[in-house]
C-alpha cells in the first residue's frame, strides 16, 4: 500500500521560532492549527501525524544571539542573555496516510 508524506518543519502551529516561541511572539505558546492552515487540511483528510523534536547547538550565548537573536527580535537576544541558552528546541511535523 502506498504512503502519501507530507513534511513542514517551519509551519508549526505555536512553533514559530522554535522552544522560545512565547518569547519571540510575546504570546502563550498555541499549538491548535488554524482553519485552513495546511497542518489543519492535511488533518481534515486523515492524514496522522508524527512530530520530531531537534536540539539546534549554537556552542555559545553570543553565537545564538548572532544568529538565532539577530532573527527573532530584541527580546529574545535579552532572553538568551539572561538565561545563558545556547541551545533551541524545534519541532518538525511529518503526516502521513496509508492507501488502499
Amino acid at each position: 500500500m502506498p504512503t502519501l508524506f507530507s513534511s513542514d518543519q517551519q509551519k508549526q502551529p505555536g512553533w514559530y521560532g522554535g522552544e522560545l516561541n512565547p518569547i519571540v511572539t510575546g504570546k502563550p505558546r498555541n499549538e491548535v492549527a488554524p482553519e485552513g492552515s495546511r497542518d489543519a487540511v492535511l488533518a481534515s483528510l486523515g492524514y496522522e501525524c508524527m512530530d520530531v523534536f531537534m536540539d539546534q547547538d549554537y556552542g555559545t550565548v553570543e553565537r545564538a544571539v548572532r544568529t538565532y537573536g539577530f532573527i527573532h527580535s530584541k527580546r529574545a537576544i535579552d532572553y538568551i542573555r539572561e538565561h545563558n541558552v545556547t541551545t533551541i528546541r524545534w519541532k518538525a511535523r511529518a503526516r502521513f496516510k496509508t492507501v488502499k
